[in-house]
């Protein structure tokens, strides 16, 4: 009978014991469910961002070209109208000088900077890249 009851001791122990593993194995498995379930909600939430930046990205390519201005002027423009040309336009007259090489895209690039400030380094105008007013002024009378 002792015997009996040692087996029968036994025998709870390892039945108690492999419920619990159970219990912790059911536990573990709902956890990874739920890092499952987060991270493909992360995955869709990642996808729709770079839906959006996308977008953005074709928007931005698609908007009119802006006039380029700034305050650079001198005593005699101030009184004249303001001048400004068009990204397209400020390339073809850099073009038509000699000082642009490049695709007439209306995007004012790297070699589009460095035109305009070769441009304006011989024009006794301060070299920044920048197509200002006195720039303009200048590079208008190669669209002619």
């Amino acid at each position: 009978m002792m015997q009996r009851m040692i087996v029968l001791f036994v025998l709870t122990i390892l039945i108690s014991g492999c419920t619990t593993t159970s219990h912790r194995n059911d536990s573990l498995d709902t956890q990874i469910q739920d890092f499952q379930t987060e991270i493909a909600a992360l995955k869709n939430e990642l996808q729709q961002k770079n839906e959006q930046i996308s977008s953005l990205e074709n928007q931005i390519q698609n908007l009119p070209a802006q006039e380029i201005t700034d305050s650079e002027e001198t005593s005699a423009e101030k009184s004249s109208a303001a001048v400004s040309l068009s990204p397209k336009k400020i390339q073809t007259a850099l073009k038509n000088a000699g000082f642009y090489n490049g695709k007439v895209d209306g995007k004012i690039g790297r070699q589009t900077k460095k035109a305009i400030k070769n441009f304006q380094r011989e024009k006794g105008l301060t070299a920044d890249g920048v197509a200002g007013k006195a720039t303009c002024q200048k590079l208008k009378k190669y669209l002619d």
